[in-house]
């Protein structure tokens, strides 16, 4: 058992340990101190170094108005676009070029943040509380220069429509500087949203509006009576680009009166005539219409020709006059409304390029087309895509449409085909004058075939359709049907080439549509089509 005197002796220890501690301890935190004021003269040391060894390099002597192009030049190419101005799909956003631009140094991110029209543009897949502060900041950051807001809202779930209203709503304070807006949803509540807050407003400055949701549920349809405005009706002056679809346009239609390219979709294939026929048919003849997209029927028929019939007298439709209609494009659900009325009654002097996806026949296959006395070739038409199109299936009772449909578009120098061929009947080798097969088309100058490779059994048809087209100069083949092509050409003059990229046969088949455009609002394109590996 310890005595007293070793127990004191302890605790003596004891203390006497604690008394060293805590000098060391004391010394620790003097040295520490010491080393925050080295490192901060440091830092202040080179900073100071910083400052005059940059002042003296060329890259600090760039002129603001210089800098100001160079950086806009770097978000163009890293913003998350490709190369054409598309905001590529199903991949994630990148991180935005000015952020970036602004940590590299306090020259730049003064100069960064100087430049407003640098954060003049918002994109999300995915709104949080995250992306709604990166708004705000983008809102307050681009000063009073033209915004251009997307939002794509497919991802989320119904429970986080509130996230999406906060992101419209601080939106909503700056409709008088939107440029470009485009909401992807699949619910229409958005959509309404902000039609109910935007029916008397205006957007000056507003060039591409793109809505476009999805049903949620069963609603009542609501038919299109008029092309007034039932939003932004106090005026949208610059507005050219304009893509809707039957859900949005009951709720939000603005002035069409300036509108040079309309898409009007059906983002679900469901068929919906949303647009009467007299109002359909008024839009298609504005002044400024020059790029028309239609995917399905959008507007009613009209009862006097609801039903055509073979036996009944014919009688002429109305001319359609689209004097600066420049691109046109339709996908076909079930209806044939566009054959019907539409495509043989046309005037179109100035039609560059058609394209004609899953194209139903016309209700009277036989007679409608060659009774129709409208029908005249559009004199400018270059370019005829023809998509999941069995024109070459040649049988009785669609040869006399394919023939006049060829006779429409006779003045094309182009001509794609993509996947119809494999409706290519092996039996049908004799020439007969109705047949657009070996009497259509006969002066252009480039085909392009993008065919599957069970169509190899058919290469002496193709090969036939090339031969009788004498001026034809180029065949365009997919890589998967290449191999099956003879090595010998069928026309002395004409060429066989691989097709890689849909681009090389016309500009009509870029990733962006129409010709010459340089974003398609980072939505699917529902007349696209891939090339057969």
């Amino acid at each position: 058992m310890a005595s007293d005197d070793d127990r004191g002796s302890s605790d003596s220890r004891l203390k006497e340990i604690n008394q060293q501690k805590a000098l060391l301890i004391q010394e620790r935190e003097q040295l520490e101190a010491q080393i925050r004021g080295l490192d901060y003269r440091i830092a202040c040391l080179s900073k100071e170094y910083g400052k005059i060894h940059n002042a003296t390099q060329p890259i600090s002597k760039i002129p603001p108005d210089l800098l100001h192009t160079i950086f806009h030049l770097f978000r163009a190419s890293s913003d998350g676009r490709t190369v054409d101005g598309s905001i590529p799909i199903g991949t994630a956003l990148r991180r935005r070029p000015e952020v970036t631009l602004s940590v590299v140094c306090a020259q730049w991110r003064h100069a960064c943040l100087s430049f407003g029209d640098l954060w003049n543009t918002f994109r999300t897949r995915r709104p949080s509380e995250r992306s709604h502060e990166r708004l705000v900041a983008v809102l307050q950051r681009s000063g009073s220069h033209p915004l251009d807001l997307w939002f794509d809202f497919r991802e989320v779930g119904f429970h986080d429509l509130p996230d999406r209203f906060h992101l419209l709503q601080d939106c909503l304070k700056h409709v008088h500087r939107w440029r470009k807006f485009t909401i992807v949803t699949d619910v229409e509540s958005p959509i309404h949203y902000l039609s109910e807050r935007l029916v008397e407003a205006q957007a000056p400055l507003l060039e591409r509006l793109t809505l476009l949701p999805n049903r949620a549920y069963e609603f009542d349809e609501v038919i299109m009576t008029t092309d007034e405005p039932v939003t932004l009706a106090g005026g949208t002056p610059k507005l050219k680009y304009l893509c809707l679809n039957d859900l949005s346009a009951a709720m939000f239609t603005p002035s069409l009166s300036t509108i040079t390219d309309l898409r009007l979709d059906m983002t679900e294939g469901i068929e919906n005539y949303w647009i009467k026929w007299e109002v359909f048919l008024h839009i298609l003849q504005l002044p400024s219409l020059t790029t028309l997209s239609i995917v399905g029927q959008p507007f009613t028929v009209p009862i006097s020709h609801a039903v055509l019939k073979a036996n009944d007298e014919f009688k002429a439709f109305p001319i359609i006059h689209m004097p600066n209609l420049q691109h046109l494009r339709h996908a076909s659900l079930l209806a044939t409304g566009f054959v019907d009325l539409i495509l043989p009654n046309l005037r179109a002097p100035n039609l560059l390029t058609l394209t004609l996806k899953d194209l139903n026949m016309p209700s009277d296959k036989q007679l409608y087309w060659a009774n129709n006395t409208n029908l005249e070739p559009f004199p400018k038409l270059h370019t005829l895509v023809l998509i999941d199109f069995e024109f070459l299936n040649s049988t009785n009772v669609t040869a006399t449409f394919n023939f006049h449909l060829s006779r429409l578009t006779s003045n094309i120098k182009t001509l794609v085909i993509s996947d119809g061929c494999e409706a290519l009947s092996t039996n049908q080798y004799r020439v007969n004058p109705s047949n657009p097969f070996t009497s259509g088309w006969k002066n252009i100058k480039t085909l392009a075939l993008n065919v599957r490779t069970s169509m190899f059994q058919n290469t002496e048809r193709l090969r036939t359709f090339v031969r009788v087209r004498e001026q034809l100069e180029t065949v365009w083949l997919s890589q998967a049907f290449m191999i099956f092509w003879p090595h010998e050409h069928p026309a002395a003059s004409c060429r066989v080439l691989g097709w890689t990229r849909k681009e090389e046969v016309s500009e009509c088949l870029g990733p962006v549509w129409p010709p010459g455009s340089r974003d398609n609002d980072g939505v699917d394109d529902p007349v696209s089509f891939d090339l057969f590996d």
